[in-house]
């Protein structure tokens, strides 16, 4: 006998019994499958910086209106050091996604041909 041969018989019918339930379960619909999509990925990327920069930019836009209407002096300060802090953060992230779109633009083929 060969061992190989041998292998092959003895885990066999785990291997059956392994099928079987995968079938069982998926013509009981039980069977759950995950994909995953680089695409779907680099999309939720994308809109995640892009709502977190549009946050920071609101953010910026309340702090100045609050600048406006601030009486004290201290809080002019802090409102309009806010406003500033939080519009940086905005462009930074518009920034962001600019670089972050021309690098996925390197790796879009306008050439792709179905052969």
């Amino acid at each position: 006998l060969n061992v190989k041969d041998l292998e092959t018989a003895l885990s066999s019918p785990r291997k059956i019994a392994y099928l079987e339930e995968t079938l069982r379960a998926i013509e009981q619909g039980s069977l759950k499958v995950r994909v995953r999509s680089l695409e779907n990925e680099q999309a939720l990327a994308r809109l995640t910086t892009q709502t977190t920069a549009l946050s920071n930019l609101l953010l910026s836009t309340l702090c100045l209106s609050c600048f406006q209407i601030a009486e004290l002096n201290a809080l002019r300060i802090a409102t309009a050091s806010l406003a500033g802090l939080f519009g940086a953060k905005g462009l930074k992230g518009f920034l962001d996604l600019a670089v972050a779109d021309k690098k996925a633009k390197r790796y879009v083929s306008k050439d792709f041909n179905d052969k």
